[in-house]
């Protein structure tokens, strides 16, 4: 029985090492119906269409790297390994947003801007629904 328990504790401990920080750094883009159109324009930088499509294409890779992981933090029993995941899926999502051109600040600022900006999040939303795997 004391096996079981131990064995439960660590893939936990594991996915919280993971979790947290990929929480942080990749978004949950909601399409919340009560969002005042004018709440995101006075505190969020203007978000240009290329740095919209940006945010899209590394919105899409960040969000498969972090599903990925948690995919492969499933059979992790060891708290080492799931530091060294973490570290590989942190490396990946830099290593996209670099490729896109942007910033961790200024992804972070798009979030914020296409979660509170109506008109922002209906871009984004047409753009990911274009992307040619989102086509039938």
């Amino acid at each position: 029985m004391r096996f079981f328990k131990k064995a439960r504790f660590v893939p936990l401990a594991a996915r919280t090492l993971i979790l947290l920080p990929l929480a942080m750094m990749t978004p949950y883009v909601e399409s919340t119906a009560h969002a005042s159109q004018h709440e995101g324009s006075d505190s969020y930088p203007a978000v240009s269409d290329s740095d919209l499509q940006a945010f899209v294409h590394a919105h899409k890779r960040i969000t498969e790297i972090r599903t990925e992981t948690r995919s492969e933090l499933r059979g992790v029993q060891d708290e080492e390994q799931a530091k060294e995941l973490q570290q590989h899926a942190q490396t990946e999502m830099m290593r996209t947003l670099d490729e896109v051109g942007l910033t961790v600040a200024r992804y972070s600022e798009i979030v914020g801007a296409v979660k509170t900006d109506e008109d922002l999040r209906k871009k984004f939303e047409d753009i990911v629904e274009r992307l040619p795997e989102n086509r039938e």
